[in-house]
């Protein structure tokens, strides 16, 4: 079977839609054109790592007719509707809707919000690369930066360079949704990585901090009560028969509380670890929210912060926060074969939500209070951070010769390296390289 077949023959599989990206990327830098000849790629477009479609500003030709607009990917052709893509405007200047497990008989038309369609093709059939081997395959960079000193200082810089990024976003949301709910709300998309991020920050809009504090005042509800809310409005009790007499005990929530809110079928649920499982998640954030007991999410972190404690006694403070332990109804109820019952989020969720969190939350607070204190003890906080797990796609980076010889595990190495892969790797800027590397590729 050659690659194309092979290629082809996995419509059924799940891949996080980021792996998808190159490969859009790839089809415009060669000029090609889909089988049919339909689609021509000129230029992809800018990734946009903010809220709105994922390329803008691109030039393709559909038909024999060139377009400039943006470029938005997704695994399958539903997911335009789920994701509520329809109902915004800001995706009115998508001209071309790609999809890698397409449905050729999938009847509904793709729409914007003035109800024009979009024209959708497969992703899948204008390449012959798998996903993520786009990124795998890149050109192993194998001259060593001469000064090692520099190459670790340089990994530093682009690292920081990537914090105050995350730290902007985070603010721009701030500005429209409040601390509490931008960070409650950014905790839910780590929760829901690296399938269900986009389920779980629609549960934290359906679920806003707010309300949370209201019905913990109004009701001071158990945890059986917690469960029931969150798994109700997910659209999960219905799906399970061991779930369903949460509803005995909810008698004091609201009939509103009780109906599904997000249909089950959003939930992405195949070839996940027990414990990644969404049932699973949001039974641990059930637990998070009950066994937080302070109304201001964002106070309590903040003022762990601005303590000025040592790296290692923060980090465990922090980690008791980020740890919710299961009660002993889920333990008798809920709990199933397979899964730790220790605790809900390990160590490497919990340096997750430290990392492209609330450090990157704080760090901007920091830089806009000018409290220059504040921002090099936020930085050594983030250098000082342990490293949760590996990146898969990061693989062909670790081969180099400098991680052989020392290999730090620090979280921000990873954000380094993130940074490197998308501004310099996967736009061939390779010669202007911060790190100094020459890939094998350009010296053939």
């Amino acid at each position: 079977m050659n690659l194309k077949q092979r290629t082809i023959g996995i419509t059924g599989s799940n891949f996080p839609e980021g792996t998808l990206y190159p490969l859009w990327q790839d089809f415009c830098k060669r000029n090609q054109r889909s089988p049919d000849n339909r689609v021509s790629g000129i230029h992809a477009g800018v990734l946009n790592r903010f809220d709105g479609p994922d390329f803008q500003g691109a030039e393709v030709e559909i038909d024999g007719v060139r377009y400039r607009g943006d470029v938005e990917i997704h695994l399958h052709n539903q997911d335009w509707f789920s994701h509520g893509h329809h109902l915004d405007s800001r995706y009115d200047q998508v001209v071309l809707h790609l999809v890698w497990n397409h449905n050729e008989t999938y009847q509904q038309p793709i729409l914007n919000s003035k109800k024009l369609v979009i024209p959708t093709f497969s992703l899948q059939a204008m390449t012959d690369t798998h996903p993520g081997e786009a990124t795998r395959n890149m050109p192993v960079c194998y001259l060593p930066t001469p000064n090692r000193d520099l190459f670790w200082s340089r990994l530093q810089v682009l690292a920081l360079e990537r914090l105050l990024e995350k730290g902007k976003r985070m603010q721009n949301q701030v500005t429209t949704e409040g601390k509490d709910q931008t960070l409650y709300q950014y905790l839910l998309r780590i929760l829901g990585s690296p399938n269900n991020s986009d389920n779980f920050q629609k549960l934290a809009s359906l679920l806003p901090w707010a309300e949370l504090q209201n019905l913990r005042r109004t009701l001071h509800p158990g945890i059986e009560i917690w469960l029931s809310l969150f798994l109700s409005v997910a659209g999960q009790i219905d799906q399970y028969e061991h779930l369903k007499p949460l509803l005995e005990p909810a008698g004091r929530l609201s009939s509103n509380y009780l109906k599904p809110k997000m249909p089950y079928q959003v939930w992405k649920v195949s070839g996940q670890r027990p414990w990644n499982n969404p049932l699973i998640r949001l039974q641990g954030l059930a637990h998070f929210v009950h066994q937080f007991n302070d109304p201001s999410l964002y106070q309590v972190f903040r003022d762990l912060f601005i303590s000025r404690l040592s790296n290692d006694s923060l980090l465990k403070r922090l980690c008791q926060y980020l740890s919710p332990k299961p009660s002993g109804f889920w333990q008798q109820r809920l709990y199933r074969p397979g899964i730790d019952p220790k605790g809900f989020w390990g160590k490497s969720k919990q340096t997750e939500i430290i990392g492209n969190v609330l450090i990157p939350l704080f760090y901007q607070d920091a830089l806009l209070s000018g409290s220059s204190g504040f921002v090099e003890y936020l930085e050594d906080c983030y250098l000082y951070l342990p490293q949760g797990a590996p990146y898969g796609r990061l693989r062909s980076y670790w081969q180099w010769s400098e991680f052989q010889q020392v290999r730090p595990k620090r979280f921000y190495i990873n954000q380094a390296l993130l940074k490197i892969q998308q501004d310099y790797c996967q736009n061939n800027s390779c010669l202007d390289c911060p790190l100094g590397r020459i890939p094998e590729k350009k010296l053939t």
